[in-house]
């Protein structure tokens, strides 16, 4: 959707002499900034929640009458990123 709401902007670019490989370098540069701001703001939010679920603990309630406390370790981030609430999880 990005692209064609910019048809007038790469036609400026093309007028002003702008190369086709340059302004695919360009869009794909920004698309990948843009993903990894993305990552990097997803990352921070998952670590800060994951921080806060071990130190205040999720009530599970009196059926099992347990309370889970999630861990973060660099090795659990990277064996399984995807994965990462199944291996985080230690019941107390």
């Amino acid at each position: 959707m990005a692209f064609f709401e910019r048809i007038i902007e790469i036609g400026t670019l093309r007028t002003i002499g702008m190369r086709k490989v340059e302004i695919y370098q360009l869009l794909y540069s920004e698309a990948a900034i843009i993903g990894a701001i993305g990552t990097l703001a997803g990352l921070a939010f998952e670590t800060a929640l994951i921080l806060t679920a071990a130190h205040i603990g999720i009530p599970l309630g009196s059926f099992i009458n347990q309370q889970v406390r999630p861990t973060l370790t660099a090795i659990s981030l990277a064996i399984s990123p995807h994965n990462s609430f199944d291996s985080n999880v230690l019941c107390t």
